[in-house]
């Protein structure tokens, strides 16, 4: 049955209008529209004009808007159609109602099924790779078996879902998304993503601040309809280094001695985070020496420079932490970048001896 009832065919540029019947003969099967109206639609056909025989037809073409799927089995036919259908495809055989299957949720969590993350909580990277689950729900009311495929993407939002992956700014699932029924008609999806620390921060201190990050999931069913769906989220800023070394060693001293630029000891700092990093130093203890005595914690000196224990740009290190201007930038290809700093110690001119310890303390901040 026809639910259009105002069709045109169009011939030598003429519009002669017949009756659905008569479509029906055209066409030789049995079409089933799922809307009620249609506007700028056509048939074309060489074999048909205004006093033709239209019983016999086997060229002819339907094209045009449709405001839903079409379905039903046509010969020669190609569509357009509003709602993802693929061209040259009819969706479907006759006599089903063929629709689009659809993505009903998708939520952020750091396992399938976890609790949700909400848009400002964010995604926080951590030191290594972070798991994201991309996961909800997909429906297709001709039924959960239908369901073939779901795609996702994830990306920083000014790149769009078509962007290049890296490690940066776009990720694509690190398996295939997964699809499990959980009723008649729908079906639960998860997509994995391995986030790196190095993954472009959003957050108001991070380098892109007036973005977002956004997940994209597509839903394929065995007629190749597809819809989407986008959800959106933080990428959380994280200050963060790796230390080449944890000790600092200085060589044999002795009573009343200082270092100088070529026996100062050095940590390169690696950057280890989302973006521009810093470091504060403070010590809450002096050195405590095997055999007798310490070295006040004000003996031990940092610089961001290799200079003498002297020079003034070398700092004492005190209970309260005091900024570096290390400034390391964030790591934004396969080069990662790094920073160092430098201590110098002076030993005390009497009263103690042996090996001597302490400990010195290292805040990551955001660089200014």
């Amino acid at each position: 049955m026809l639910c259009y009832t105002d069709i045109i065919i169009m011939k030598c540029m003429q519009y002669i209008r017949v009756t659905p019947l008569l479509l029906g003969l055209m066409l030789g099967a049995t079409a089933t529209f799922g809307a009620a109206s249609s506007t700028n639609f056509k048939i074309d056909s060489d074999q048909i004009d205004a006093g033709g025989d239209v019983a016999t037809s086997t060229n002819f073409k339907l094209e045009g808007t449709i405001g839903q799927f079409v379905t039903g089995s046509l010969e020669s036919a190609s569509f357009t159609t509003s709602s993802g259908g693929a061209a040259g495809s009819s969706g479907g055989s006759s006599g089903e109602n063929q629709v689009t299957p659809v993505v009903s949720t998708l939520y952020f969590a750091y396992e399938d099924y976890g609790t949700a993350l909400g848009f400002s909580e964010g995604i926080t990277p951590s030191l290594t790779t972070t798991t994201i689950y991309v996961y909800g729900t997909v429906v297709d009311q001709n039924g959960a078996g239908t369901i073939t495929n779901v795609t996702s993407t994830l990306y920083r939002s000014s790149l769009g879902e078509t962007c290049t992956p890296d490690i940066f700014s776009c990720y694509q699932p690190a398996t295939a998304c997964s699809i499990t029924p959980i009723t008649a008609t729908a079906s639960h999806y998860a997509c994995q993503y391995d986030i790196s620390a190095y993954a472009d921060a959003t957050d108001t201190v991070g380098t892109y601040p007036s973005e977002y990050w956004t997940a994209r999931v597509a839903v394929f069913d065995t007629s190749n309809f597809t819809s989407y769906t986008t959800n959106d989220i933080e990428m959380n800023s994280v200050a963060a280094f790796t230390l080449a070394t944890s000790t600092i060693a200085f060589d044999q001293m002795t009573l009343g001695a200082t270092t100088t630029a070529s026996t100062s000891k050095s940590i390169e700092l690696l950057q280890a985070g989302n973006i521009a990093a810093d470091i504060m130093l403070s010590s809450f203890q002096n050195l405590t020496c095997s055999q007798a005595g310490f070295i006040p914690k004000e003996n031990l000196k940092w610089s961001i420079y290799n200079v003498d224990y002297t020079h003034a740009s070398s700092t004492s290190f005190s209970s309260t932490p005091v900024r570096a201007f290390l400034n390391v930038p964030r790591k934004i290809d396969s080069i990662t970048p790094t920073g160092t700093t430098f201590f110098n110690l002076g030993i005390p001119e009497q009263g103690l001896g042996g090996t001597c310890t302490g400990a010195i303390i290292l805040n990551m901040i955001p660089a200014q």
